[in-house]
């Protein structure tokens, strides 16, 4: 995907490493809840989301994949269709309760900076 914005996620606590449009991140939270493990950069988020944070809603299920994606606030249908499709192939490590990996509703604060020259 081209690289137009870059995604630091703060409710998990996740630092991004970009590299060439996918990301790799590193968490710093409880063991059982998700991290993502994959981050692919949403193409073409228009200027004027730009240090923006949004909240993005998803069920991730026992194997880590995000469903029901979708963007809680703020509301724009191209941010919509941009964050969706790029969150929609990031990858988690799920969520583990007793021991065994489970589904879980998250809420992410994605903040959208500048793109960098």
């Amino acid at each position: 995907m081209k690289k137009s914005s870059l995604l630091s996620c703060t409710a998990l606590s996740c630092m991004l490493f970009t590299g060439l449009g996918v990301a790799s991140a590193a968490a710093e939270t409880k063991s059982d809840l998700p991290k993502p493990v994959v981050v692919v950069e949403p193409n073409d988020v228009p200027r004027r989301f730009a240090n923006t944070t949004i909240r993005v809603g998803m069920t991730i299920d026992e194997n880590g994949c995000p469903s029901d994606i979708r963007v809680i606030s703020p509301n724009s249908a191209y941010l919509e269709k941009s964050v969706v499709a790029a969150v929609n192939q990031w990858r988690f490590t799920p969520m583990v309760k007793d021991g065994t990996a489970v589904s879980q509703k998250v809420v992410l604060p994605l903040t959208i900076t500048a793109p960098t020259p």
